[in-house]
């Protein structure tokens, strides 16, 4: 392939570098299939660095943020990154990644309070953050307070590889013996009321 004139590569660094900070962009591959942020992989120094931080908003969890901003600060700094917004689009994307792999769709409190890092006996404040998920379209999602439960009915899918095949596969079976339990269950109400039906002639 043509190598990428650096020029090109700075604009690429300017544009990860305002994504990071926005959940809504950094949710997406769109950066990532560009040639000229695949370029920077091999770039060395800083940029290859940037490109790596790209990879963890890509499909990585909130651990890998906070090791990567405690080692690279220089960085953020140097490609205007706010940690504070990068932050809070890691937890949220966490929180996607949390939601996409919950268990029969349902997330506990407890597992997502931990995936995003915050306090976990503290609801109030995990509640804000799911209600900032929902409103940025990133989770659908019913907060159960009786049971402190999270009840996931679709999430952003960060990423579709083997594991998400695996997920969407169990998912598939559940919702197939679901719709047959309810095909069954619907038949035999029918049967009931056609066999009072008769009976009344």
């Amino acid at each position: 392939p043509d190598k990428i004139d650096s020029g090109v590569q700075s604009l690429a660094c300017v544009a990860i570098g305002s994504s990071i900070g926005n959940v809504l962009a950094a949710k997406g591959r769109q950066l990532l299939n560009l040639e000229a942020v695949k370029s920077l992989a091999s770039a060395g120094g800083s940029k290859a660095k940037l490109f790596a931080l790209l990879g963890i908003f890509n499909d990585g969890l909130l651990p890998d943020y906070l090791k990567f901003s405690e080692e690279n600060a220089a960085v953020l700094k140097e490609f205007n990154i706010d940690s504070d917004e990068a932050l809070k689009s890691m937890r949220l994307l966490s929180l996607c990644s949390a939601c996409s792999a919950a268990e029969n769709g349902s997330l506990s409190y407890e597992r997502a309070a931990e995936q995003m890092g915050l306090e976990p006996n503290n609801y109030a404040e995990l509640e804000r953050w799911v209600m900032l998920a929902i409103n940025n379209g990133l989770v659908d999602v019913k907060m159960c307070q009786q049971t402190n439960k999270i009840i996931v009915y679709a999430s952003t899918q960060r990423n579709f590889e083997a594991k998400q095949w695996k997920s969407m596969a169990k998912k598939l079976a559940r919702w197939r013996t679901q719709i047959h339990k309810l095909l069954v269950t619907v038949s035999k109400i029918r049967s009931v009321h056609g066999t009072k039906g008769r009976s009344l002639r």
